[in-house]
């Protein structure tokens, strides 16, 4: 299957928490009414992010801050059944009225298609209700000089060393960015998924130690830049 990220910031004057409360149970509920291509969906809805034990210091990416409210996850069984509005869509009428409704609500919303590399999933799955716990969606640069090659390669190098030194996730998800759908889009190469059980796990158990910290910090030095992560509820539709 083919699977995509949007990323939605909620538009100027707008009242977040109504938006992610329109978007989980109107606009989700309709896109899934009239998208037959649509086989799997996960909505994930941005919550305060806890304070978390020994945070390292990360690279920055520059430009514009962006507060995204709302993470979408869809996957369809061909790339045509997404990027093609006659298909997405069980008629012109539908499609027409979801899209003018999201532009009536939200700012920007850029659409990644992305590759998927589940390095560790004992995270419950729960149809149709919140999952357990909290989601953390890292947004990833490649720092400047190395190639898009060299950068997939250290994100894959460094798997393994996450799994080993963060003990509180249980699941994780490292989203490679094949393409960007939306003329504009942030420049963001890697779409990460970490999951925890509690909000504890990720406050205490993310970095367990200042040195687990220390070697994180030395590793992503190497490759990474971080942009406009942020953490999130998530919600399994289909």
């Amino acid at each position: 299957m083919v699977k995509y990220f949007t990323l939605i910031t909620a538009a100027a004057g707008q009242d977040a928490a109504a938006f992610r409360h329109w978007f989980l149970r109107e606009h989700a509920p309709a896109m899934l009414r009239h998208c037959p291509g649509l086989r799997r969906c996960i909505v994930n809805l941005r919550e305060p992010a806890p304070k978390i034990d020994n945070m390292p210091r990360f690279q920055e990416g520059s430009g514009p801050r962006r507060r995204y409210q709302i993470a979408t996850q869809m996957w369809f069984d061909a790339a045509e059944d997404f990027i093609n509005r006659a298909r997405l869509y069980d008629s012109p009428a539908a499609g027409s009225a979801i899209e003018a409704a999201l532009a009536a609500k939200a700012g920007e919303a850029f659409t990644y298609r992305v590759s998927e590399n589940v390095e560790k999933d004992a995270h419950p799955t729960l149809v149709g209700e919140r999952s357990p716990g909290i989601k953390m969606i890292p947004l990833a640069g490649w720092k400047q000089g190395l190639t898009d090659r060299e950068g997939r390669l250290a994100w894959e190098v460094h798997g393994p060393l996450a799994l080993r030194t963060h003990t509180g996730f249980s699941r994780y998800i490292r989203n490679v960015v094949e393409e960007s759908l939306t003329p504009g889009a942030p420049a963001y190469r890697g779409i990460g998924e970490l999951l925890f059980l509690t909000i504890d796990d990720a406050a205490h158990r993310f970095f367990p130690s200042p040195a687990a910290a220390r070697i994180i910090e030395f590793d992503t030095a190497r490759w990474m830049v971080a942009h406009d992560g942020a953490f999130f509820s998530e919600y399994v539709l289909k």
